[in-house]
């Protein structure tokens, strides 16, 4: 696994492959997805949502056609950007714990490698819902 951005703050939990141990630590932590959702700020889901999939009743949130396109987009939107920031991607990251809070965790969608920082890779669409 890469280097932990701050070995005081986290520590990786995870291999980034979204599947086994990834899905298992996810299930068992709060993740920076679930943060809106649980302060009522997500359109797509809401607190319940969260309690029961981190409690097993319901599998969690289906993959639709924007998460799919940004997933198979993400390895060239991070290639894009470490040219812009001049730095090579760590690409994809494994999932961190924070040490202080152990029930949180995330899986950065890249980090650039020299300044240790996450970075989140979203796709933008022209189309609305």
């Amino acid at each position: 696994m890469p280097e932990t951005p701050d070995k005081s703050v986290c520590q990786p939990i995870a291999d980034p492959t979204y599947t086994g141990d990834w899905l298992v630590q996810h299930s068992k932590h709060i993740g920076s997805s679930d943060a809106a959702a649980i302060c009522g700020m997500s359109n797509r889901r809401q607190p319940y949502d969260i309690w029961s999939e981190k409690t097993g009743r319901t599998d969690g949130e289906e993959q639709n056609d924007y998460m799919r396109r940004g997933k198979a987009f993400e390895p060239v939107i991070a290639d894009e950007y470490a040219l812009t920031v001049d730095d090579r991607l760590t690409y994809p990251c494994p999932m961190y714990e924070s040490l202080r809070w152990p029930f949180l965790a995330s899986t950065p969608d890249a980090m650039v490698t020299q300044a240790k920082r996450g970075v989140e890779i979203k796709l933008a669409t022209g189309h609305r819902r």
